[in-house]
């Protein structure tokens, strides 16, 4: 089995430091001049040559082998970035803050079908896990009036959670969405079979939007005649029609 090296590069905005810059011109000899160097070969094929499937950083790794023959270890590493990299002020706070909320950022990156790139998924990840572990009452009560068991994937926060929230702001009022997000216990639950009964009434309402548009097309006979179709129809909701 191969052994994996991980190097955490601690460079802004909540540190002080580049740690991976300091970990060279610790370790290695004229490292820091080695690191400058592959640095900028790293930002020369970022923004000058933009190589095709490159990504900013892939260059820096390419430090690792002078690492290992200097010797470093994970004991060493740790032990020099305890007692070198520096904080900013509140950042500590910054991170237990955004650590509580990351299961709703976790909500709002999928529901909004952000790509699942870099920080994006790591934000998907760690939220899920939350879900999973300790979800707050909100997400359960959802999960109960979609009679949904098992583990908690983007696919089911996609399209078993978020279409639940949505349907508030559809059908009626946005605010009973945010309401049942910062509710507990049995308000949670009722708020939740509410939201469960609009997503329904949504499906009712796009399942017929539908098929009336449909229906139109058809004995109109507008397929045959435009390129482009504008249906009109009563009754059709805003908040609907959008998405059928």
């Amino acid at each position: 089995m191969v052994k994996k090296v991980f190097i955490t590069d601690c460079e802004g905005p909540l540190t002080l430091n580049d740690n991976a810059y300091e970990l060279a011109d610790e370790f290695i000899e004229d490292g820091g001049k080695l690191f400058k160097i592959i640095s900028r070969f790293d930002d020369y094929l970022v923004d000058d040559v933009k190589l095709e499937n490159y990504h900013a950083g892939d260059t820096l790794k390419l430090i690792v082998p002078f690492y290992k023959l200097a010797g470093l270890t994970n004991e060493k590493m740790i032990k020099f970035s305890r007692e070198n990299i520096y904080l900013v002020d509140g950042s500590d706070d910054t991170l237990r803050f955004a650590n509580e909320l990351i299961d709703f950022a976790c909500l709002a990156t999928i529901s909004d079908v952000v790509p699942l790139k870099n920080e994006n998924r790591y934000i998907v990840k760690a939220g899920l896990q939350k879900i999973n572990t300790t979800p707050r009452d909100c997400f359960k009560a959802l999960l109960q009036v979609a009679e949904f068991t098992g583990e908690v994937t983007e696919q089911t926060v996609g399209f078993t959670i978020a279409p639940r929230l949505n349907a508030a702001g559809r059908m009626d009022d946005a605010k009973k969405a945010l309401k049942l997000l910062l509710s507990k216990g049995e308000e949670a639950v009722q708020i939740a079979q509410e939201l469960n009964e609009l997503n329904k009434a949504r499906q009712d309402a796009e399942k017929r939007i539908l098929e009336e548009a449909e229906t139109q097309i058809i004995s109109e006979g507008y397929i045959r005649k435009n390129k482009v179709l504008v249906i009109n129809g009563k009754n059709w909701d805003d908040g609907v029609i959008g998405i059928c």
